[in-house]
């Protein structure tokens, strides 16, 4: 479809050279309904044909090309795709969820305490694991729905892409893409996710990745604070 929706991270290059660290930034977007993307993003380079959407959205939502591109508002990868954009990359038409988005869900659900009750290692086999404590965590999200609010704003906004298209939904923590520390294939990527109601799932677990067992212990092993990491998509 060539859109993208950080709620997207792909980009299309005119056939231009990029760095190696622009190309992290790259998804496929011609995979399976649904499938999720691990490891390293691969790059397709094909000519750029879709306009970027210009459109301001509501207090919970940016644009990709937004200026306003701090780590704690758009993550690690939405701060890097706006680099691109308004560096003068081709990169499709999206919009991003904001960090705000997902605080403002933890709130509403009062989850953040037993969220880091729960992230906490158990000795498995004389090894520390965070694969139960994942899981707990999991639960939490999956039995909490968005406020309506919230719902409301996500699905505006991608009712303003035209044809509402398959969209790759793509992860973008507060602390990932950092000097040394990299979260690589940590999180999730949803790709070719259709309709209003899927894109809102999507980002819920999106949001949940940001707990999945390799994070957790990611960023136990490297002294990051776990009350302090957020998800923008």
């Amino acid at each position: 479809s060539g859109f993208c929706c950080s709620l997207s991270t792909a980009a299309f290059i005119n056939h231009s050279p990029i760095s190696t660290f622009e190309c992290t930034l790259l998804c496929r977007l011609y995979q399976s309904p649904g499938e999720v993307l691990t490891g390293s993003p691969s790059l397709l380079m094909m000519p750029f044909f879709l306009q970027n959407q210009t459109r301001q959205h509501s207090m919970h939502i940016t644009e990709i090309k937004t200026v306003d591109d701090g780590l704690e508002i758009v993550g690690g990868k939405g701060r890097s795709l706006a680099k691109l954009v308004n560096a003068g990359f081709n990169v499709p038409g999206g919009f991003q969820v904001k960090t705000s988005a997902y605080r403002s869900y933890i709130e509403d659900n009062n989850l953040q305490t037993s969220i880091l009750d729960l992230a906490k290692p158990a000795v498995v086999s004389r090894r520390a694991s965070f694969e139960q404590a994942s899981r707990d965590i999991q639960e939490l999200f999956a039995s909490h729905a968005l406020s309506t609010a919230l719902i409301a704003e996500i699905t505006e906004a991608y009712n303003t892409l035209d044809g509402q298209p398959a969209v790759a939904v793509r992860s973008s923590a507060n602390a990932e893409d950092l000097p040394g520390l990299s979260f690589a294939g940590q999180q999730e990527t949803f790709l070719n996710v259709s309709n209003a109601d899927a894109v809102v799932a999507a980002v819920r677990d999106c949001w949940a990745s940001l707990w999945t067992a390799q994070a957790i212990s990611y960023r136990h092993q490297h002294g990051i604070d776990q009350d302090s990491v957020a998800m923008a998509v």
